[in-house]
């Protein structure tokens, strides 16, 4: 899994995560901790941190006793990890996931009731994507390259969540305008990626 967070990500993460955390300290699952970095991060700021990943990628040994090797694929999770987050962290991850019902259905199961799970996934939908597709019938979030298992709309992602018994709201990080580098907030158009949270629903 990524190890580092795509910039155009950061800032609207953090905002979502700082608004959930209000100075409290939060039990918080990371899928595809990767290195650990951001892990890390959060450990050192006073939260409790699970790690979720295939393998063993981390460069903190001292993160490792809380490291769960889990094949996602796999619904199962929550029985094993066996307990409930205030935060569900997802960077780059759910694309690689063939069951996207399974996965959320799992998140639901290890949330909270006033939990939020935050994951961000490349935007299929923005105007790079629809040319093309266009021309090849293929999408550029989904190549043999990559390693992702599906393209995520946000129709597809909305109605999962609701027969999830979850809310769902995807928001649009930074955008650059091709060719005249203006940056924008909050368009899909020419956003690289979708940030989206859950919460429970019921």
């Amino acid at each position: 899994m990524n190890d580092c967070m795509p910039y155009q990500c950061r800032e609207k993460f953090w905002s979502i995560f700082n608004h959930k955390a209000s100075g409290k300290k939060l039990d918080i699952l990371e899928f595809g901790s990767g290195g650990g970095h951001l892990a890390k991060r959060l450990s050192t700021e006073g939260h409790k941190i699970t790690l979720v990943d295939r393998e063993d990628y981390l460069q903190y040994p001292e993160l490792r006793k809380n490291l769960v090797l889990y094949n996602l694929e796999i619904p199962g999770l929550s029985k094993k990890v066996k307990k409930k987050f205030d935060v569900i962290i997802g960077i780059e991850v759910v694309e690689h996931v063939y069951n996207l019902q399974n996965f959320l259905a799992e998140c639901k199961q290890m949330l909270k009731n006033d939990g939020v799970a935050i994951l961000s996934t490349p935007n299929s939908h923005n105007l790079k994507n629809r040319i093309k597709y266009l021309f090849t019938a293929n999408a550029i979030t989904v190549s043999p390259v990559n390693d992702h298992r599906i393209v995520l709309t946000p129709n597809i992602i909305n109605k999962t969540a609701r027969e999830c018994k979850l809310n769902a709201r995807i928001h649009y990080p930074l955008s650059i305008i091709p060719f005249l580098g203006i940056k924008i907030k909050e368009f899909w158009m020419f956003s690289d990626f979708m940030m989206l949270t859950f919460k429970n629903a019921e």
